[in-house]
């Protein structure tokens, strides 16, 4: 979010950091319970739902307006943080031995290389300086 979208909800820094809190915590809890689940029920019956809570969180981020929205909407987007580790359990499910490091490692690499690159460019479209983050 930029400084402007902050203002215009009247969220100051202090909120932002409950903000992540609360959507870790849920994605800790979203984890556990999505992973027992899954072993349960199947992994892909379990990735439709957590994409489902994440599409929800997304459809709702449309109607915040105040602090409790926002906690709301990014602690029912953090119970789809379970997605993660039930891909890569998936993955390893449906490829042969063989090939998993291989897969895992690719994997990894993406997910490291979009965590940094989509930094950078929300960096840059809101237009902050950041150290060692490039902006244009």
């Amino acid at each position: 979010m930029c400084s402007s979208d902050l203002d215009e909800i009247g969220l100051d820094p202090t909120d932002v950091g409950i903000t992540l809190s609360i959507f870790s915590m849920s994605q800790l809890i979203g984890q556990w319970i999505l992973g027992r689940l899954s072993d349960t029920f199947g992994r892909a019956p379990m990735l439709l739902v957590a994409f489902g809570f994440l599409g929800a969180g997304f459809a709702m981020l449309t109607f915040v307006q105040t602090f409790t929205h926002v906690i709301l909407v990014r602690m029912i987007q953090g119970f789809s943080g379970g997605v993660s580790p039930c891909i890569q359990a998936y993955m390893l499910d449906v490829v042969p031995k063989d090939k998993q490091p291989t897969l895992l490692g690719l994997s990894g690499g993406v997910a490291g290389v979009s965590f940094i690159s989509g930094r950078s460019s929300a960096a840059s479209w809101c237009g902050w300086r950041f150290r060692g983050v490039p902006s244009s």
